[in-house]
């Protein structure tokens, strides 16, 4: 609500307490993101970009986890100028829900309109 200093707090200190929580380490990523620090996100996840490799101890996640995970890697893989690897997250998320609102997100950052695409080459992004 508008008090991005305290948000940004209590993130970190969610992830102090719980270095587990993967809904914390998508929104701490996501905020990296948001900042352009693109490189932290991999610093944080370790290099690890599969859900598996985070958590080697679990053999079944829910589907919103899934959602969370490869709306963050879609947009990271983005940022770094690897559309492949950022549309193979997105089939991720056409397959488990091609309604949810992330899937939209992603699908216009990868597929923008004429505008979107013009905005994207004024960015650097095109």
């Amino acid at each position: 609500m508008g008090d991005r200093a305290n948000a940004e707090r209590l993130l970190a200190e969610t992830l102090e307490r719980f270095p587990d929580y993967l809904f914390g380490q998508i929104a701490y990523a996501n905020e990296y993101l948001d900042r352009g620090e693109v490189g932290r996100v991999s610093e944080m996840l370790d290099g690890r970009f599969e859900l598996k490799l985070l958590y080697p101890d679990r053999d079944r996640f829910h589907v919103s986890e899934v959602i969370g995970f490869s709306t963050l890697m879609a947009r990271y893989f983005f940022a770094l100028g690897d559309r492949d690897r950022a549309e193979m997250y997105y089939q991720v998320l056409c397959r488990l829900d091609p309604e949810h609102p992330n899937t939209s997100i992603i699908d216009r950052l990868l597929h923008p309109g004429l505008i979107g695409r013009s905005v994207q080459k004024l960015l650097g992004k095109g």
